[in-house]
């Protein structure tokens, strides 16, 4: 059996998603991201797979941002198969770029991450 993630996006704000970037920790991509449309639309984040190698899960991060407000975003994803660790998300947001790379991944992973911002109707959960 072959790990997959799939990132599942829902989108319940009125601005659309444009993908920014994506990461991979263990295993690969082999789809996505793409746009997320506004209004309660739904969208693919990614498939992340596992290599073939037995007992191999995969993990990864993909990117997003929001043009007006500027607003950008990671999401953190992983199955790790035949580990002590249970599977993980996270989430991280911000007022300014986040480069989606392994110092990105390091932090959500260990807990450094923002999961809400203010903004000027109300906040960004």
């Amino acid at each position: 059996m072959v790990h997959r993630i799939t990132i599942v996006v829902d989108n319940q704000t009125p601005f659309l998603l444009e993908p920014n970037g994506k990461y991979t920790q263990w295993g690969d991509f082999v789809q996505g991201p793409s746009s997320v449309q506004s209004y309660y639309s739904n969208g693919v984040g990614g498939i992340l797979q596992a290599s073939k190698a037995p007992w191999v899960g995969t993990a990864g991060m993909v990117g997003y941002q929001i043009s007006s407000p500027a607003v950008w975003m990671v999401m953190l994803a992983s199955d790790p198969d035949w580990s002590p660790e249970d599977n993980r998300t996270g989430v991280d947001l911000s007022l300014s770029s986040i480069p989606v790379n392994q110092d990105t991944y390091n932090r959500i992973w260990n807990g450094s991450d923002s999961k809400s911002i203010p903004l000027q109707k109300g906040v960004l959960t």
